[in-house]
């Protein structure tokens, strides 16, 4: 029944439209929680590590490996504000240094004109002039986002939103409360921009609304109940919304929803070509470029020419690596025989004899002779003991070519990838040098893979 009426819901409600994303390649395969433009480059913050990246070569500026990053920000001239759960830290150039040790757990960070703000479970602490503080408004909230416009903040927590001006705190959203006067919907985001000077947007876990200082607020689209993560405006007609189901546009003048794709997205952002960027559980995600209609298309089948098969490189890279399959149905085969073998002893030694009677005794040594024993232990046609090792060795000898075999995967398919982009003529010199050394680096590590096979199929293939 639920999936009938989430088929009528988006079909009736939502214009669809086509996935149009690509993955982006460089970033490690992991949860991106946000991600922020600046000074030509693009930053993705996962829950250990801070990535930076440009024309798709990407490197770690921060990892964390004792706690969880929760936030960070940018301010005027490119330096990063970089919230972990108990600390802030601060990023410029090569410089790292920690500015702040948070009492309570840290959700958010925020920079607005040479201030920052932190949101914590239990208050907000601002930095000014290089001093911090703890403001005596909202001590007792859990900060949940920031948002400005002149000198007024917008503070949303899990019992409303509210307007810091000066020394004066005043509420303008209330969820419904629950008997532990802990709204039952809440926001996640709120959200100002230059577009929309008189309009201040609240994502909630019940859909977005409109707010205003003086009277109710407006839930956009009633009939729309997701959550909202977060919003970007790209111009005055339309936001953008990452949602648990997806990214959605919505148009403001006709009041209607295009469906992007790309569920559990957590945040969004737009690079230095208008392109929209989206971190989500499972990566960071590109708006696809639009396609040139000059020149002839490039196939699969035109890359694949003169490359071994991913087949071949499996096989190559499990014999070469002593993990194959047959070894481990062998060593089960041979173990069933082994059971039918009798266990044979051999010695070379004298026999003794004692005779003795009740008037004397004597003993008698014989000269030195062979002796053999034969014995079958017959619970070995039924279980073998040695079976319970060959159980523990077949699980870790998998596990070892998964591992292996998905790693090959990823360096075959890349590689594939580089090849087809090195055929654009309008690469730069720099940008092409850059996707050489990697194809290089790449074919060493098939060759590390397969014991040099890789390399060497390639020649034969190509031959001329």
């Amino acid at each position: 029944m639920r999936g009938i009426f989430l088929f009528l819901f988006f079909n009736l409600f939502f214009i669809k439209s086509e996935a149009e994303f690509v993955k982006v390649e460089g970033v490690e395969k992991a949860k991106i929680i946000k991600i922020e433009t600046g000074s030509g480059y693009i930053y993705a913050l996962s829950e250990n590590v801070l990535f930076k990246g440009k024309n798709n070569i990407w490197r770690k500026i921060f990892v964390s490996k004792a706690e969880p990053l929760k936030d960070f920000c940018l301010d005027n001239l490119g330096n990063i504000y970089l919230a972990s759960s108990s600390g802030v830290y601060f990023l410029k150039d090569k410089e790292t240094k920690k500015i702040f040790n948070s009492p309570e757990e840290i959700n958010r960070i925020a920079y607005q004109k040479g201030k920052i703000f932190v949101g914590t479970k239990e208050g907000i602490y601002l930095r000014k002039k290089g001093r911090w503080r703890k403001l005596n408004n909202l001590t007792d909230e859990d900060i949940l986002s920031f948002s400005f416009k002149e000198d007024k903040v917008y503070v949303a927590t899990k019992r409303g939103v509210y307007i810091l001006e000066k020394d004066s705190l005043k509420r303008i959203f209330k969820g419904e409360n629950s008997e532990e006067e802990e709204s039952i919907f809440y926001p996640f985001i709120i959200y100002t921009d230059k577009f929309h000077r008189n309009q201040i947007f609240l994502g909630t876990n019940q859909g977005m609304f409109l707010l205003y200082e003086n009277r109710k607020a407006e839930k956009i689209l009633p009939q729309f109940t997701f959550s909202v993560k977060c919003i970007k405006a790209k111009d005055k007609n339309n936001l953008y919304l990452a949602t648990d189901k997806g990214i959605f546009k919505i148009d403001l003048q006709k009041k209607n929803l295009l469906y992007l794709g790309l569920k559990n997205t957590l945040w969004l952002t737009f690079n230095s070509s208008g392109k929209l960027l989206a971190a989500t559980t499972k990566g960071l995600f590109m708006e696809k470029e639009e396609k040139k209609k000059e020149g002839s298309a490039i196939s699969l089948k035109d890359i694949l020419k003169g490359e071994p098969s991913i087949r071949e490189i499996h096989e190559h890279a499990l014999l070469y690596n002593d993990i194959n399959p047959k070894k481990i149905n062998g060593w089960r085969k041979r173990l069933r025989w082994r059971a039918l073998f009798p266990k044979i002893s051999l010695d070379y030694d004298k026999t003794i004899d004692l005779y003795q009677s009740s008037t004397k005794q004597k003993v008698l040594v014989g000269p030195r002779d062979w002796g053999i024993s034969i014995s079958w232990d017959v619970g070995d046609l039924i279980w073998n003991s040695y079976e319970d090792d060959i159980d523990v060795r077949s699980r870790l000898t998998t596990q070892l070519r998964i591992n292996i075999l998905d790693d090959i995967n990823n360096l075959y398919f890349e590689r594939l990838r580089i090849k087809k982009e090195l055929l654009n003529p309008e690469l730069s010199p720099e940008e092409r040098l850059k996707k050489e050394l990697r194809l290089k680096e790449i074919t060493a590590s098939l060759d590390a893979y397969t014991g040099g096979y890789f390399s060497k199929r390639l020649k034969e293939l190509n031959k001329e």
